[in-house]
């Protein structure tokens, strides 16, 4: 058996994904499918966000030869064949993405020689009318006690999205955390929620976020566009 490289793994990842994912999501559809498939996340309201992951494990990922990826506290990166693979999703209205805990990338690094990006990007349709938040929040069984503190509490709801269209197909990886730290420095790498908390007052972990659209060409591994 042939074993590819990182590179030439992540390309072959990509080029998958971007040749079977649909063209356009329901959010109704994947919620439902995301239930009914067992995954724990149909819940939630950012769906874009963990639908992908759910439909690569169903459709691609025995054909692929991937398994799961390795834990880090209470962060498991997507999938790990040779090399180590986070899947992300984003809405392409910020250039700015979310990776994920800024110490299990470090840690994941250090462990698997390197973790890559696969990133999905796309325009999302809103759920301007509220029909799609009423359904969902059906489905649910009710509001969330989170989501009735917050109305109680005067806070806008935010919208919601009913659709995600994608666009762009991007991998990427860092093979040291000397690359991450230089990512850093060059500016298209930054850290989020450092020094926040959570509703029970709890510290937040620091995250890592990317500038899409800044990264520069040596780092990408594939762009691919639809």
């Amino acid at each position: 058996v042939t074993t590819l490289t990182a590179q030439e793994e992540g390309t072959l990842l990509l080029r998958e994904i971007e040749g079977h994912f649909p063209a356009v999501i329901q959010a109704r559809e994947a919620i439902l499918e995301m239930r009914d498939g067992g995954s724990r996340h149909w819940r939630q309201m950012e769906w874009i966000g963990f639908y992908p992951e759910f439909w690569f494990q169903e459709t691609l990922a025995r054909r692929l030869d991937c398994g799961g990826g390795p834990t880090f506290g209470n962060v498991t990166f997507d999938l790990a064949r040779d090399f180590v693979w986070d899947q992300k999703s984003h809405v392409s209205n910020n250039s700015w993405a979310p990776l994920n805990d800024a110490e299990a990338i470090q840690n994941c690094i250090t462990e698997h020689n390197g973790v890559g990006f696969l990133v999905i990007s796309g325009e999302a349709v809103y759920d301007e009318d509220g029909s799609f938040r009423e359904w969902h929040v059906d489905l649910c069984g009710g509001e969330s006690d989170y989501s009735r503190r917050n109305r109680d509490r005067g806070a806008p709801r935010r919208r919601r999205k009913k659709e995600f269209i994608p666009n762009r197909f991007l991998a990427f990886r860092f093979e040291s955390t000397d690359e991450l730290q230089r990512a850093r420095s060059d500016g298209w790498v930054k850290g989020f929620q450092e020094g926040m908390r959570n509703s029970d007052g709890s510290p937040r972990r620091a995250k890592v976020m990317v500038n899409l659209d800044q990264i520069p060409d040596q780092s990408i591994i594939n762009d691919l566009r639809r």
